[in-house]
Protein backbone atom coordinates (compact mmCIF):
# COMPACT_ATOMS: atom_id res chain seq x y z
CA UNK A 1 0.00 0.00 0.00
CA UNK A 2 1.52 3.22 -1.50
CA UNK A 3 0.90 6.73 0.28
CA UNK A 4 1.26 5.99 3.69
CA UNK A 5 4.71 7.49 3.60
CA UNK A 6 3.97 10.29 1.60
CA UNK A 7 5.97 13.84 2.58
CA UNK A 8 7.87 11.81 5.09
CA UNK A 9 11.58 11.21 2.79
CA UNK A 10 13.01 13.93 4.23
CA UNK A 11 12.44 13.22 7.80
CA UNK A 12 12.69 9.46 7.61
CA UNK A 13 16.08 10.00 5.97
CA UNK A 14 17.33 12.79 8.41
CA UNK A 15 15.79 11.02 12.20
CA UNK A 16 16.28 7.21 11.48
CA UNK A 17 19.06 6.35 12.91
CA UNK A 18 21.78 3.90 10.44
CA UNK A 19 22.14 0.97 10.83
CA UNK A 20 25.84 0.56 12.99
CA UNK A 21 28.88 -1.06 11.71
CA UNK A 22 29.21 -3.53 14.44
CA UNK A 23 25.34 -5.26 12.91
CA UNK A 24 26.94 -4.79 9.07
CA UNK A 25 30.01 -7.17 10.24
CA UNK A 26 28.00 -9.05 11.67
CA UNK A 27 25.74 -9.88 8.38
CA UNK A 28 29.21 -10.11 6.70
CA UNK A 29 29.99 -13.66 8.74
CA UNK A 30 27.06 -14.96 7.39
CA UNK A 31 26.66 -13.56 4.25
CA UNK A 32 30.49 -13.54 3.32
CA UNK A 33 29.79 -11.07 0.27
CA UNK A 34 33.74 -10.50 -1.97
CA UNK A 35 32.43 -7.20 -3.10
CA UNK A 36 31.05 -8.84 -6.17
CA UNK A 37 27.48 -9.56 -6.61
CA UNK A 38 24.01 -7.99 -6.40
CA UNK A 39 21.41 -6.70 -3.57
CA UNK A 40 18.26 -6.31 -3.60
CA UNK A 41 16.95 -3.54 -0.68
CA UNK A 42 12.65 -4.05 -0.63
CA UNK A 43 10.95 -1.63 1.32
CA UNK A 44 13.96 0.50 0.55
CA UNK A 45 12.81 3.79 2.10
CA UNK A 46 15.48 6.37 1.47
CA UNK A 47 17.87 3.80 1.22
CA UNK A 48 19.53 2.78 5.09
CA UNK A 49 19.70 -0.64 4.58
CA UNK A 50 21.49 -0.51 0.97
CA UNK A 51 23.55 2.19 1.72
CA UNK A 52 25.01 0.22 5.30
CA UNK A 53 25.51 -2.79 2.76
CA UNK A 54 26.38 -0.91 -0.55
CA UNK A 55 30.34 -1.48 0.20
CA UNK A 56 29.82 -5.23 0.14
CA UNK A 57 28.73 -5.78 -3.27
CA UNK A 58 29.05 -4.94 -7.18
CA UNK A 59 25.30 -3.68 -8.07
CA UNK A 60 23.15 -2.70 -5.13
CA UNK A 61 19.38 -1.30 -6.05
CA UNK A 62 16.97 -0.28 -3.80
CA UNK A 63 12.65 -0.28 -4.18
CA UNK A 64 9.92 0.96 -2.86
CA UNK A 65 6.40 1.75 -3.50
CA UNK A 66 6.49 5.52 -2.42
CA UNK A 67 7.56 8.17 -5.01
CA UNK A 68 8.52 10.67 -2.34
CA UNK A 69 11.12 7.89 -1.33
CA UNK A 70 12.42 6.92 -4.65
CA UNK A 71 12.63 10.39 -5.29
CA UNK A 72 14.59 11.38 -2.57
CA UNK A 73 16.79 8.35 -2.47
CA UNK A 74 17.95 9.12 -6.12
CA UNK A 75 18.78 12.46 -5.57
CA UNK A 76 20.77 12.06 -2.50
CA UNK A 77 22.75 8.73 -4.50
CA UNK A 78 23.63 10.51 -7.51
CA UNK A 79 24.55 13.89 -5.52
CA UNK A 80 26.89 11.48 -3.21
CA UNK A 81 27.89 9.19 -6.52
CA UNK A 82 27.39 5.55 -4.28
CA UNK A 83 26.10 3.68 -7.76
CA UNK A 84 22.80 2.81 -6.17
CA UNK A 85 20.13 2.48 -8.64
CA UNK A 86 16.95 2.82 -7.65
CA UNK A 87 13.29 1.77 -8.66
CA UNK A 88 9.73 2.06 -7.68
CA UNK A 89 7.53 -0.59 -7.20
CA UNK A 90 5.54 -2.59 -4.30
CA UNK A 91 7.98 -5.72 -3.54
CA UNK A 92 5.36 -8.15 -4.25
CA UNK A 93 4.96 -6.43 -8.06
CA UNK A 94 8.78 -6.04 -9.01
CA UNK A 95 10.47 -9.63 -10.82
CA UNK A 96 14.28 -10.01 -11.65
CA UNK A 97 15.48 -13.22 -13.42
CA UNK A 98 15.80 -16.30 -12.24
CA UNK A 99 19.26 -16.79 -9.88
CA UNK A 100 20.37 -13.99 -10.78
CA UNK A 101 20.42 -12.16 -6.97
CA UNK A 102 22.95 -12.49 -4.34
CA UNK A 103 20.92 -11.11 -1.14
CA UNK A 104 17.74 -9.80 -0.83
CA UNK A 105 17.48 -7.61 1.96
CA UNK A 106 14.72 -5.13 3.84
CA UNK A 107 14.82 -3.45 7.11
CA UNK A 108 12.12 -2.67 9.19
CA UNK A 109 9.19 -3.06 6.30
CA UNK A 110 8.91 -7.31 5.84
CA UNK A 111 5.72 -6.39 8.25
CA UNK A 112 4.11 -4.41 5.32
CA UNK A 113 4.62 -7.02 2.72
CA UNK A 114 2.39 -10.28 1.74
CA UNK A 115 5.14 -12.41 3.49
CA UNK A 116 4.81 -15.38 1.78
CA UNK A 117 4.64 -14.20 -1.45
CA UNK A 118 7.83 -11.95 -1.48
CA UNK A 119 9.65 -14.96 0.29
CA UNK A 120 8.41 -17.35 -2.49
CA UNK A 121 9.34 -14.62 -5.00
CA UNK A 122 12.53 -13.68 -3.66
CA UNK A 123 13.48 -17.37 -3.45
CA UNK A 124 13.38 -17.33 -7.20
CA UNK A 125 15.63 -14.49 -7.58
CA UNK A 126 18.60 -15.95 -5.43
CA UNK A 127 21.46 -17.62 -6.81
CA UNK A 128 21.65 -21.08 -4.79
CA UNK A 129 23.99 -19.83 -2.49
CA UNK A 130 21.53 -16.78 -1.91
CA UNK A 131 20.26 -15.31 1.33
CA UNK A 132 17.61 -13.46 2.56
CA UNK A 133 18.73 -10.85 5.05
CA UNK A 134 15.94 -8.72 7.33
CA UNK A 135 16.88 -6.01 9.08
CA UNK A 136 15.35 -4.17 12.26
CA UNK A 137 15.63 -1.83 15.08
CA UNK A 138 14.09 -0.44 18.19
CA UNK A 139 13.21 3.15 19.13
CA UNK A 140 12.19 5.09 21.77
CA UNK A 141 8.08 3.87 21.46
CA UNK A 142 9.86 0.35 22.60
CA UNK A 143 8.58 -0.20 25.84
CA UNK A 144 12.44 -1.51 27.32
CA UNK A 145 14.28 1.69 26.64
CA UNK A 146 13.29 3.60 29.56
CA UNK A 147 13.46 1.46 33.13
CA UNK A 148 11.30 3.78 35.15
CA UNK A 149 8.72 3.49 32.42
CA UNK A 150 7.13 6.68 33.11
CA UNK A 151 8.73 8.56 29.91
CA UNK A 152 7.22 5.21 27.68
CA UNK A 153 4.19 5.38 29.39
CA UNK A 154 3.49 9.27 28.81
CA UNK A 155 5.10 8.64 24.96
CA UNK A 156 2.34 6.07 24.52
CA UNK A 157 -0.43 7.76 26.14
CA UNK A 158 -0.21 11.10 23.61
CA UNK A 159 0.79 8.31 20.38
CA UNK A 160 -2.44 6.49 21.09
CA UNK A 161 -4.90 9.93 21.73
CA UNK A 162 -3.68 11.38 18.98
CA UNK A 163 -3.84 8.12 16.34
CA UNK A 164 -7.78 7.70 17.39
CA UNK A 165 -8.14 11.20 16.92
CA UNK A 166 -7.32 11.78 13.66
CA UNK A 167 -8.13 8.41 12.93
CA UNK A 168 -4.32 7.21 11.94
CA UNK A 169 -4.71 3.80 13.34
CA UNK A 170 -5.25 1.61 10.15
CA UNK A 171 -1.76 2.75 8.88
CA UNK A 172 -0.05 0.34 11.26
CA UNK A 173 -0.87 -3.24 9.70
CA UNK A 174 -2.73 -5.23 11.47
CA UNK A 175 -0.72 -8.37 13.26
CA UNK A 176 2.62 -6.42 12.62
CA UNK A 177 3.86 -8.05 15.67
CA UNK A 178 3.23 -11.74 13.77
CA UNK A 179 3.50 -13.87 16.66
CA UNK A 180 1.19 -16.16 14.52
CA UNK A 181 3.10 -17.26 12.00
CA UNK A 182 6.75 -15.82 12.78
CA UNK A 183 9.19 -14.50 10.24
CA UNK A 184 11.33 -17.36 10.55
CA UNK A 185 8.38 -19.28 10.06
CA UNK A 186 7.79 -17.78 6.95
CA UNK A 187 11.13 -17.93 5.69
CA UNK A 188 12.08 -21.96 6.40
CA UNK A 189 8.25 -22.22 4.15
CA UNK A 190 9.85 -20.39 1.50
CA UNK A 191 12.94 -22.85 1.50
CA UNK A 192 14.96 -21.32 3.61
CA UNK A 193 15.80 -23.51 6.50
CA UNK A 194 18.89 -21.80 8.30
CA UNK A 195 17.90 -18.91 10.18
CA UNK A 196 20.16 -17.00 12.19
CA UNK A 197 20.24 -13.98 14.53
CA UNK A 198 22.38 -11.55 14.97
CA UNK A 199 21.74 -8.87 17.83
CA UNK A 200 23.53 -5.69 18.71
CA UNK A 201 22.83 -2.86 21.33
CA UNK A 202 24.14 0.54 20.94
CA UNK A 203 23.88 3.83 23.30
CA UNK A 204 21.94 7.12 22.14
CA UNK A 205 20.83 10.00 23.27
CA UNK A 206 17.62 11.60 21.55
CA UNK A 207 16.30 15.52 22.09
CA UNK A 208 13.08 16.73 21.98
CA UNK A 209 13.34 17.75 18.59
CA UNK A 210 15.04 14.57 17.35
CA UNK A 211 12.02 12.90 18.81
CA UNK A 212 9.47 14.93 16.92
CA UNK A 213 11.31 14.35 13.47
CA UNK A 214 11.42 11.03 14.06
CA UNK A 215 7.75 10.80 14.44
CA UNK A 216 7.50 13.01 11.55
CA UNK A 217 8.95 10.34 9.27
CA UNK A 218 6.88 7.63 10.66
CA UNK A 219 3.30 6.08 8.85
CA UNK A 220 1.37 6.84 11.67
CA UNK A 221 2.32 10.31 13.13
CA UNK A 222 3.33 12.16 10.05
CA UNK A 223 2.15 15.21 9.10
CA UNK A 224 0.32 13.50 6.47
CA UNK A 225 -1.39 11.23 9.18
CA UNK A 226 -2.17 13.98 11.52
CA UNK A 227 -3.61 16.48 8.89
CA UNK A 228 -4.75 19.33 10.51
CA UNK A 229 -4.34 18.33 13.78
CA UNK A 230 -0.25 18.08 13.14
CA UNK A 231 0.73 21.32 14.64
CA UNK A 232 -1.30 20.59 18.60
CA UNK A 233 -0.20 17.01 18.17
CA UNK A 234 4.10 18.34 18.12
CA UNK A 235 3.35 20.79 20.39
CA UNK A 236 1.32 18.22 23.35
CA UNK A 237 4.62 15.88 22.76
CA UNK A 238 6.98 18.39 23.40
CA UNK A 239 4.84 19.36 26.35
CA UNK A 240 4.98 15.96 27.34
CA UNK A 241 8.57 15.34 26.86
CA UNK A 242 9.72 18.28 28.73
CA UNK A 243 7.13 17.43 31.47
CA UNK A 244 8.93 13.84 32.10
CA UNK A 245 12.45 15.61 31.92
CA UNK A 246 13.00 19.33 31.37
CA UNK A 247 16.34 18.21 29.94
CA UNK A 248 15.24 17.68 26.83
CA UNK A 249 17.66 14.30 26.95
CA UNK A 250 16.47 11.25 26.74
CA UNK A 251 18.85 7.89 26.75
CA UNK A 252 18.22 4.70 25.23
CA UNK A 253 20.12 1.95 24.17
CA UNK A 254 19.06 1.33 20.84
CA UNK A 255 18.73 -2.86 19.84
CA UNK A 256 19.27 -3.75 16.21
CA UNK A 257 19.19 -6.89 14.45
CA UNK A 258 18.94 -9.31 11.67
CA UNK A 259 17.78 -12.72 10.49
CA UNK A 260 20.04 -14.46 7.76
CA UNK A 261 18.27 -17.12 5.86
CA UNK A 262 20.01 -19.72 3.67
CA UNK A 263 18.86 -22.59 1.67
CA UNK A 264 21.88 -24.67 3.36
CA UNK A 265 21.51 -26.22 6.64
Amino acid sequence: MSGLFEGTAEDYDRYRLPYPDTLVELIREHVRPDGTGRLIDLGAGTGHVARALRPCFADVMAVDPEPDMVEYGRARSAREGDGIEWRLGRAEDVDFPAASIDVVAAGNAFHRFDRPEVAKKAAAWLRPDGAIVLMWSNSFTDPAWVESGQLQAEISRVLAEWQRRCGADARVPAGWERHAYPDEAVLRDAGFPRVVACKVTVHHTWTVDTIIGFLRGTSAWSRSAMGDFHDAFEADMRKTLLGVDRSGRYEQDVSYGAQVARRQL
